[in-house]
């Protein structure tokens, strides 16, 4: 009997799977969506996910510190907003980043009592320092602010912005190409944020400059920007490929190349002016470098002809006078 009371009852588990309660279905959907939202970015509100990934990165670099620590994502984030609008405590520009006073590898806690939100280049520069040990650097940091952090200053990636890479993408998990881009979106139902401008050389309207960031990043391969600022080396590709868009990086490609032609040349005539055994060599280059005397307004360098001298073409053009004379020998005149 209790043999036929088990087999009933998987029976009923099986038809119960096949015909699911319309509350538990909805509440998976609900679900589906909240994960779904925490991976969409809104521009106007960046403090959750700023939240989040300062939580997570705690949690997988000092599990001890995180156990102990009672900091949530949201109270993280109302701590976030409520600052918002501070300046960085150490040089007065504005605040992006948070920081740990007493670093957590040097016994800190993860406690709001020691957190700050400080600029990026002096959270870069102070990094695992105490106070004690970062204060007498800064009087340094304020004084040569173009040595120091300048790479830092500059936002040259999507997690400088705290923009996840999941706002690259797609419901069905595909690189965004033309609703990335202000001048090409014709989604206007807010789907999906607009996070890049192709026109503007600075960033406007909340809008990333990709013209900024490539022309900061001064890197030929265009590794950098693929990876930093898109999803990968594919998705540039692919975004290179667009009649809409390859316009756009042909002039910053031969921006970049005149930029770091420019660097090359000033730092050849330095090398030539010194006492150093490369001197000469920088000497001997600018004799025979033609692009030191080549100005870019032109669109491209000019190419050298390779082979044999051309000869030149004789005149074959018939003199007045001899034509005449030829003519009344045959009569023709």
């Amino acid at each position: 009997m209790s043999q036929k009371k088990d087999f009933f009852k998987g029976f009923k588990n099986i038809i119960s799977n096949l015909n699911p309660d319309p509350e538990s279905e909805k509440e998976g959907t609900e679900v589906l969506d909240r994960k779904k939202a925490k991976l969409r970015f809104d521009r106007t509100n960046p403090w959750p996910a700023q939240a989040r990934g300062h939580n997570s990165r705690i949690k997988h670099r000092y599990p001890d510190i995180w156990r102990a620590s009672l900091v949530t994502v949201e109270e993280l984030t109302e701590w976030l907003h409520s600052h918002k609008d501070d300046p960085c405590k150490y040089c007065g520009n504005p605040a992006k980043e948070i920081d740990h006073i007493q670093p957590l590898s040097k016994g800190g806690e993860h406690k709001f009592e020691n957190m700050q939100l400080i600029c990026e280049r002096c959270n870069r520069t102070k990094h695992d320092m105490t106070e004690e040990e970062f204060l007498p650097l800064i009087a340094q940091i304020l004084s040569s602010p173009d040595k120091v952090g300048v790479k830092e200053q500059a936002k040259l990636s999507l997690t400088a912005y705290g923009i996840p890479k999941a706002a690259l993408k797609d419901k069905l998990n595909r690189p965004r190409t033309r609703s990335l881009f202000k001048e090409t979106c014709y989604n206007t139902s807010g789907e999906y944020p607009v996070l890049f401008t192709l026109k503007y050389e600075e960033d406007r309207d909340d809008l990333i400059s990709v013209k900024r960031v490539y022309m900061g990043l001064e890197d030929p391969t265009e590794y950098l920007i693929a990876t930093q600022l898109f999803c990968g080396i594919q998705h540039w590709r692919v975004l290179c490929k667009q009649e809409w868009f390859s316009p756009y990086v042909t002039k910053w490609r031969k921006e970049l190349k005149a930029k770091l032609r420019a660097f090359a040349t000033t730092k050849i005539l330095e090398i030539a002016q010194g006492s150093s055994q490369g001197a000469i060599q920088a000497l001997r280059s600018i004799v025979q470098e033609d692009f030191l005397f080549h100005s870019f307004v032109e669109d491209d360098l000019p190419k050298k002809k390779v082979g044999r001298p051309e000869k030149e073409k004789p005149d074959l053009t018939i003199p007045d006078a001899i034509l005449k004379a030829d003519l009344e020998r045959i009569g023709l005149n």
